[in-house]
């Protein structure tokens, strides 16, 4: 069969791709993909781990289906469907003084403990932008490019990252906690992300709807 028959009728071995920032291929997508074949629903996925710029461009560009994204809300371009709202938290080792707090103000961050994001990644001008407006300058003695970079650093005892909690393992085994950052409280807004143009395959609408039912805030 060609693609367009297949995708016509939703055949089993039609492909579905997705594009997807990390912190969702770890959580909000298995949960979808798991809901999605429990409903005996067929079809092959492909999923490509891809930072937030890379997500938008690979759907801009017709390379994916659709993607799971923290930016993109504001381009008309683009539809843009919340799923979860993820906020930022501190992230250091159990035995770490600061655990002791329930909140953590961004001004008692030690800028010589402070493991950044990398400066071209989508969460770091979220925290970039936040702590600018709040007239906050804080350095930083280490910057990783992967979350998982920064989560090894702290769980070695180096320092303390600000990270998305969707971000911070939250098992028992893990040495790593996590407080909430307030003053400013950063939020990031995670969704579904497609052209606005764009018409799915029967199976990747189906894989679509899976998602959004899966929500934890409303559109």
């Amino acid at each position: 069969m060609s693609d367009a028959d297949q995708q016509s009728s939703g055949a089993p071995d039609e492909t579905v791709t997705v594009a997807s920032i990390p912190t969702a291929t770890h959580s909000i997508l298995p949960r979808a993909i798991a809901a999605f074949r429990a409903s005996d629903h067929t079809g092959r996925i492909r999923i490509s781990d891809l930072s937030a710029s890379e997500v938008l461009d690979a759907v801009s560009n017709g390379d994916v289906d659709f993607g799971i994204d923290f930016i993109g809300a504001q381009d008309p371009s683009f539809d843009f469907q919340p799923l979860a709202e993820d906020r930022f938290a501190l992230a250091m080792r159990q035995d770490d003084p600061l655990a002791e707090k329930s909140a953590i103000e961004w001004t008692d961050v030690d800028p010589t403990r402070f493991i950044a994001v990398w400066k071209g990644s989508g969460n770091r001008m979220l925290i970039d932008n936040a702590l600018a407006k709040a007239r906050i300058t804080l350095d930083w003695a280490y910057e990783a490019r992967h979350l998982s970079t920064a989560l090894a650093l702290v769980e070695a005892g180096v320092g303390v990252s600000a990270l998305p909690l969707s971000a911070i393992p939250d098992s028992a085994q893990s040495l790593i906690v996590a407080r909430p950052l307030v003053e400013p409280e950063i939020v990031r807004t995670i969704g579904l992300v497609r052209r606005a143009d764009a018409t799915l395959s029967p199976t990747a609408e189906k894989l679509y709807q899976t998602l959004l039912s899966l929500a934890t805030i409303e559109a």
